[in-house]
């Protein structure tokens, strides 16, 4: 059911203004065989929820050092957004498309600096 190692997939996020066309270069990149997904989707909001929770959450607070907390939450995005883009895809490039990357790319670049990353406005 959970596959025990997954290969890391390569990314690309797509963000931007309401009706900026980020559907359209999205539909034109997922014509590449190799491209998956592509729709909104609501990985920003699980990263959001998590890191909410890893900042407020005493039991977090009190079990790790701030290091340990940063790097354990950083770890824990990394899964989980390997996770779902697997659970969307199968091939080889996860396209991921939200309005808010825009608002966290430091922590996107941080996370994923071999990401392709496209801002349309």
């Amino acid at each position: 059911m959970y596959p025990k190692k997954l290969k890391e997939k390569k990314a690309i996020f797509v963000t931007g203004l309401p009706r900026a066309m980020t559907t359209l270069l999205c539909n034109i990149l997922a014509n590449n065989p190799k491209i998956g997904g592509g729709e909104t989707s609501p990985l920003l909001e699980y990263v959001y929820g998590a890191r909410y929770n890893f900042s407020n959450t005493p039991e977090v607070k009190s079990a790790l050092s701030e290091m340990e907390m940063t790097d354990s939450f950083m770890a824990f995005c990394k899964g989980g957004m390997n996770s779902y883009a697997e659970q969307i895809t199968t091939k080889e490039i996860y396209l991921d498309k939200s309005r808010g990357w825009i608002h966290y790319a430091p922590f996107l670049w941080k996370l994923r600096p071999d990401a392709k990353n496209y801002c349309m406005r």
